[in-house]
């Protein structure tokens, strides 16, 4: 389990790599020079990650349910950042206030808890909720704070973060 849930984060976060280029291009132009240079080989490796976990995942379980919940949150995170309808000029969940840290929220939590919690056959009780709760408003947290470190190129591509819509001192006091 924690293999595939590796590799599901991995191919989450290097796959962001490529497609945040107008933001990063103020937020992080050295990660972006890199990520552009080896955009074939970061491709490969999503590609190649991706298909090994499915794989994983159906020779490890055999009720449909468990094997669906990893798959849904990388389905979450390549839609955070490529655009629902590709062959349109749709937007990617980033791009939508609110809904970018709420995806965020629900693909961690059903890759460290929910999925853990099925896997293992674990009863549903009180302290699986506070679990769910506080890995939903922790990743909440740490996608605010990046979002104010990467307000800048944020504002600058269009993207309406909570620091871009409400500025910095709100979203901070919503940190604190």
């Amino acid at each position: 389990d924690y293999v595939i849930l590796a590799l599901v984060v991995a191919f989450i976060c290097q796959w962001n790599r490529l497609t945040d280029q107008q933001e990063d291009r103020i937020n992080c132009p050295d990660d972006l020079a890199i990520a552009v240079r080896e955009r074939k080989k970061i491709r490969i490796f999503c590609f190649a990650v991706a298909a090994l976990a499915v794989a994983l995942i159906i020779l490890t379980t055999t009720r449909w349910l468990v094997s669906a919940a990893l798959p849904l949150a990388a389905a979450l995170g390549f839609f955070y950042s490529t655009p629902l309808m590709p062959w349109k000029s749709s937007k990617r969940i980033k791009d939508l206030f609110i809904f970018k840290n709420l995806s965020s929220a629900i693909g961690w939590s059903i890759g460290t808890v929910l999925y853990p919690a099925m896997r293992s056959d674990y009863v549903v009780d009180v302290k699986f909720y506070v679990a769910l709760t506080y890995m939903a408003i922790s990743t909440m947290t740490y996608e605010m704070i990046w979002d104010m470190r990467d307000i800048r190129g944020d504002r600058i591509a269009g993207i309406q973060t909570l620091p871009v819509a409400m500025g910095l001192p709100t979203t901070k006091r919503m940190v604190l």
